[in-house]
């Protein structure tokens, strides 16, 4: 009977630790879901501080790393506070976990290594992304294109640009999600200049600049004419 009843204490108290244990989680849970809400609104105050004490947690690593990425996002905007280094080590903290931002914080610190003139660094952070199915793949794609046309931590290569961009051209949905974000023009002027290069194939033709410089960006049609 004292056996049965130690035995019933130890599992009482097992329960009760599990209990708390999931009332903690649930709570991690509840408080990052009102980050992500006050920051789709526009309270970055709030959003900053409910992010921030989420990424502190020890319980749960995915809303963790969750907060940890929109915690940077809101150092390298400035909302509320710019921090590019805080921003860059975030980033890069996301990238090295098992996170479902993990590719998205790729991206953006291979944009960081990009301004800071580490070329390789940020070739091969784009050519991850690049061949990931998340939110910045077209637009890595894009910017790894952009690498092969510059010679940017990889050597120059005219016809790799051209296919890559002519890739993008064909498979890429401009009416949906974060892809608007790449331009159908910006495409075609790349295509255009690596056309002008005589390094890429035939198939690019003077359609592109016509339609170019019929948009409405005087950039383009400057450059197109």
């Amino acid at each position: 009977y004292i056996q049965a009843k130690i035995y019933n204490i130890i599992a009482v108290g097992i329960l009760q630790q599990n209990r708390n244990y999931l009332k903690e989680e649930l709570l991690i849970k509840a408080e990052f879901l009102v980050a992500l809400t006050d920051y789709n609104h526009g309270k970055y105050k709030t959003s900053f501080e409910n992010f921030e004490k989420v990424s502190k947690n020890t319980i749960n690593t995915q809303y963790k790393n969750s907060a940890k990425y929109y915690l940077a996002l809101q150092y390298k905007n400035g909302k509320p506070i710019l921090n590019d280094n805080k921003a860059h080590d975030l980033f890069n903290q996301v990238a090295q976990s098992d996170s479902t931002y993990k590719d998205d914080a790729k991206y953006m610190l291979a944009l960081y290594k990009k301004a800071k003139s580490d070329d390789r660094k940020a070739f091969d952070l784009f050519k991850q992304v690049a061949e990931s199915d998340l939110t910045y793949e077209d637009n890595a794609k894009y910017m790894l294109a952009k690498c092969y046309e510059s010679g940017l931590g990889v050597e120059k290569d005219y016809k790799m640009a051209y296919k890559k961009y002519l890739n993008l051209l064909k498979s890429n949905d401009f009416e949906k999600g974060y892809k608007k974000n790449l331009k159908l023009n910006d495409i075609k002027f790349e295509l255009a200049k690596c056309y002008a290069n005589n390094e890429a194939t035939k198939d690019v033709t003077f359609q592109l600049y016509l339609d170019l410089s019929k948009c409405e960006n005087q950039k383009y049609q400057i450059d197109a004419l």
